[in-house]
This record gives C-alpha cells, sequence and structure tokens, in this order.
C-alpha cells in the first residue's frame, strides 16, 4: 500500500521545534537559505544516488566540460566554442605592456582600460564567453561540494563504527604511539577487531550446542559476513577523492583536444625572455578578460543603468573555471606576474602608503570607477589566490622548471671575454657567415679547449685552480677578415667574421624581461 503521511498538526506548540527563543532567528536563516544549495542537498544527493552512481556522475560531467572547451557538438549547437573565442582573444588584444610606476594609479588604470576596454563591445563576451566559463566553474564547484559530502559521510560512519572496527593505524593514532605504533600494531594478528572476536567466538559456542541453532546455515555465513562487514568499514575512512579524479580528467582532456599546446603550456620554457606586450598565450587572456571583468559598466547595451555587476551575474564560477586552467597549464606564476589588474593593484597600494590619495582631477565618475574596480579586482585577487591554493592541494601540477645559472668571467681581458662566450655557448658559431673566401674549418670549438688565462693580480685572493692534465692544442684557425664595425653592435651575417668579438649585454627591452626560475 502507498505511504500515507499523517498530516501536519494545526497547532504547533511554541516549544515545538527551536523553541520560542530561537524559533524566530532560525526562521530567518531558513529564509535566507532556502534557496540556495547547500552541504544538506549534497549529502542527501550522495545518499539518493549510492556509491554506486557517483563515478557515472563525475564521467557526466567530464564529458560536459570536454564538451564547452572545444566539443564539436557544443560548436555546431552553440556556434563556438571556449577554444575558439580564447584563440580569437589572444590575436585580438591590442599590445599592451606593463605601465611604468611614473604614471601613478590613474595613467595606469587609463592606460589598460583604453587598450582593452573596445573589447566589451563584442556582443559575444558576456552571453557567451563569460557564462562558459560561469558553467565550467559551478560544475568545478559542484563536484568538490559533492566529494566534500562524500568525505564527511565517511569519516562520520568510519567514527561510529571504529570502536567495533578497532583498526591498527586508528587505533596506534588515538593512543599517540605514532607511526611506529601503527607498523607493530599492523605486526599483531593484523588487528581483526572486537566485532570478528565477538562474532568467532559465538559461533564457537554455537557450534559445541547444535540442538540450539535453529538455522545451522545462516552460523556459517555469520564469520564470513562479520569479517567483510570489518573490512567495509576499516576503510570507510579512505575516502575516494572525487574532487581530485575530476581534476585529473579535466587535465587529460586538455591533452586530448590539443588545448594545452595552443594555449601555449611550455610553448616559451627553453626561452630565455617572456615576451609581456603581444604574446597570444593563456595566461594573458585571462588577465584581459578578468580586467574587463572588474570595470564598472554604467549603462547596458540598451541604455539603461546598470543594477548589477559582473560578479553579480556570474558569481564565482568564472574565477574558478580561469584559475583551473591557469593551474592546469602550469601559468600561475606568470598570470601573477604580468596580471594587468593585479598590476594597478599595486600601484595603487604603493600610492595609498606614499602620497594618501590617488589623483584623479575633477572627473568624479573616473575616480568612482576606479574606486569600484579596485574593489572588484581586490575580491577577485583573492579568489583566484583561494581556488590556486585549493587545486594545489587536491592535485598538484608542479610546472617543469629551468635553472639558470650565470657564472661570470675571472676578468674582463678580451681574450678571457672571448673563451668565455664561446666556452658558454652565447653564439653559434655555425650561424655565422665567413664569406665565400674565407672557409670554415673550425666551426665549433673544440671539446679539449685550453682554460682561460689566470687573472690579472689586482690584490684580491683568488682560489688557483687544481692542476690537471695537459689541455690538447687546438687546430689554428685562419686569419679573420676585417670588417667594419660600430662600437656596441653585435656581429650580425651582414659583418662576416671567423670568431665573434664579445659585445657587452646591451639594457633589456621595455617589452621583455628575464624568464624567472621557478622557486
Amino acid at each position: 500500500s502507498p505511504f500515507n503521511p499523517e498530516s501536519a498538526p494545526k497547532n504547533v506548540p511554541k516549544t515545538f521545534g527551536h523553541g520560542t527563543m530561537c524559533g524566530k532567528t532560525n526562521e530567518t536563516v531558513d529564509e535566507l537559505r532556502r534557496h540556495f544549495v547547500g552541504k544538506e542537498h549534497m549529502e542527501a544527493m550522495v545518499s539518493l544516488l549510492g556509491s554506486m552512481d557517483m563515478p557515472f556522475l563525475i564521467n557526466h560531467i567530464s564529458e560536459n566540460v570536454a564538451e564547452k572547451l572545444g566539443g564539436t557538438d557544443y560548436e555546431e549547437e552553440m556556434g563556438g566554442s571556449l577554444n575558439d573565442y580564447i584563440n580569437g582573444f589572444g590575436n585580438c588584444i591590442p599590445p599592451l605592456k606593463l605601465q611604468s610606476y611614473m604614471l601613478k594609479f590613474s595613467g595606469n588604470y587609463a592606460a589598460f582600460e583604453i587598450g582593452l576596454k573596445p573589447i566589451l563591445e563584442f556582443d559575444d563576451l558576456k552571453p557567451e564567453v563569460f557564462q562558459t566559463f560561469r558553467e565550467i566553474g559551478n560544475m568545478i564547484a559542484f563536484v568538490k561540494d559533492m566529494s566534500e559530502a562524500i568525505d564527511r559521510m565517511n569519516t562520520t560512519v568510519f567514527l561510529d563504527s571504529v570502536q567495533f572496527v578497532h583498526s591498527s593505524t586508528t587505533a596506534a593514532g588515538f593512543a599517540g604511539k605514532g607511526l611506529d605504533g601503527a607498523e607493530e600494531a599492523k605486526s599483531d594478528d593484523q588487528a581483526e577487531g572486537p566485532f570478528v572476536t565477538t562474532m568467532d567466538e559465538f559461533v564457537a559456542y554455537a557450534s559445541n550446542q547444535p540442538e540450539a541453532v535453529k538455522e545451522p546455515q545462516a552460523l556459517n555465513e555469520l564469520a564470513h559476513a562479520s569479517r567483510q562487514a570489518h573490512g567495509l568499514y576499516q576503510a570507510s575512512h579512505l575516502t575516494p577523492a572525487l574532487f581530485t579524479s575530476f581534476l585529473q580528467k579535466v587535465d587529460s582532456i586538455l591533452d586530448e583536444q590539443g588545448l594545452r599546446e595552443e594555449w601555449g603550456a611550455g610553448r616559451a620554457e627553453c626561452d630565455d625572455l617572456i615576451d609581456i606586450q603581444s604574446t597570444t598565450e593563456y595566461h594573458r587572456v585571462w588577465s584581459a578578460l578578468n580586467f574587463l571583468f572588474c570595470l564598472r559598466e554604467s549603462e547596458d547595451e540598451n541604455g539603461d543603468p546598470m543594477e548589477f555587476s559582473d560578479h553579480d551575474q556570474f558569481g564565482d564560477g568564472f574565477a574558478m573555471a580561469g584559475s583551473l586552467f591557469l593551474h592546469l597549464l602550469g601559468q600561475g606564476r606568470r598570470y601573477e606576474l604580468l596580471d594587468f589588474s593585479l598590476h594597478v593593484l599595486r600601484i595603487h597600494a604603493h600610492e595609498q602608503r606614499s602620497v594618501g590619495s590617488s589623483s584623479f582631477g575633477v572627473d568624479a565618475e573616473a575616480l568612482k570607477d576606479a574606486t569600484s574596480f579596485v574593489e572588484s579586482a581586490t575580491f577577485q585577487t583573492t579568489l583566484h589566490r583561494q581556488c590556486a591554493a585549493l587545486y594545489d592541494r587536491a592535485y598538484p601540477k608542479v610546472p617543469p622548471s629551468v635553472m639558470l645559472t650565470f657564472k661570470p668571467p675571472p676578468n674582463d681581458s678580451p681574450d678571457v671575454l672571448k673563451d668565455f662566450v664561446l666556452a658558454s655557448n652565447m653564439v653559434n658559431l655555425k650561424t655565422v657567415d665567413l664569406g665565400d673566401d674565407q672557409p670554415n674549418q673550425n666551426p665549433v670549438a673544440p671539446p679539449s679547449r685550453p682554460p682561460p688565462p689566470a687573472p690579472p693580480s689586482t690584490g684580491l685572493a683568488a682560489e688557483a685552480p687544481s692542476p690537471g692534465p695537459p689541455p690538447a692544442k687546438a687546430p689554428p684557425a685562419p686569419p679573420a677578415k676585417a670588417a667594419p664595425t660600430t662600437p656596441g653592435a653585435a656581429p650580425t651575417a651582414d659583418a662576416p667574421s671567423a670568431v665573434p668579438s664579445f659585445v657587452p649585454p646591451a639594457a633589456p627591452r621595455p617589452s621583455s624581461i628575464p624568464a624567472r626560475p621557478p622557486a
């Protein structure tokens, strides 16, 4: 027969539920949380689906992420994937570099705003690009909440059953013995626990009195069932880590669709300089999108006043999705170094500490927009760092590190500097044009090149090199053809030479900075 619950009582006493004192307060809290999804809903969903269907759910969400990133089905239905938009924005963002502090906060903010604000005129920016990031971020948050709900439920079950299961590791931890005590407990007959021991004693006692046993078959299965329950509850604290598996799945999707190479991951691993002005890597595109996300728009496309900010419309999912791709691509450090919003915030913070105010002249509307941008960018920066810490803990993704070392020559004499340049592979002799009348008899420096001469006496103590085998004599090089050069100019293909002369490095270009090795 169907279940027919009793009707709710009409006259509920005041002491029912939370009581008379806390009733109104809890009603107010419940009213605020009524339209939101929380841990209660996640735990109810886990209980409803069961542990057997959770992998199916995670796999279905992963397929949706793959479609939104670059799936063919999504392109046919929606007209464009996130990969298409990222590549398109990377090509249309104007060349921008981090401005000097001499422009102050107002100048830096205005420079980025003028350079990036025309992108807001793109019709699909918010309904397609921002919305896609939001949907991917919401799926990430859903899997995270679902994984945490499973972890809480498994931990609760384990704590309820630990007194019966009595696992060796937990017993050693409760006793404060540490890992050594845990190893000793594991070797002590595997510590089956009081539940299995009691069941074995009961089965042995009942077997000696067969006349008192009505179901012998059940008695034979009781010992086996008790060990199955012991193994089930003993491993209940080992959570499945669904969130980590989901991040690993998304990471594999980037490789399957070739997005890791298209978005610039590992493109400049061996380069000594970073293009900070016109690169099309993902971290630059995301920096521009995040800057536009923090801008305050006074009017919408219809000319009506804007009542809600972008964060009110798209929530935290926008930042969660963008931060995840930064983490999986290994571009988090470059983003922190070259982010437009963070650069403006740093200058604003320094200006507030040194001067105490920001100058925008008499333009009150510009000051209002800049103040709103600072508040939004500060919140987004904090959210980005929280998401980065979350991903680092759940799915560590250590980028490949390149250690750059520089050992200066012992002195600045011409011969020593020439030997230093050739030994450090700073110049490739194969690319030097020696001319038609100068055959290249020694294109590469021999491996047994004599060591550089000792530095002249300068009054400083120098460590004497250890004696070694006599160096092999290098074959003589033909005389170089003299070519007119200008001081401070590097040798080129138009100025042939057998051995290039050393030229001190010029000052770094304003559009490039040296790559900083990861810590």
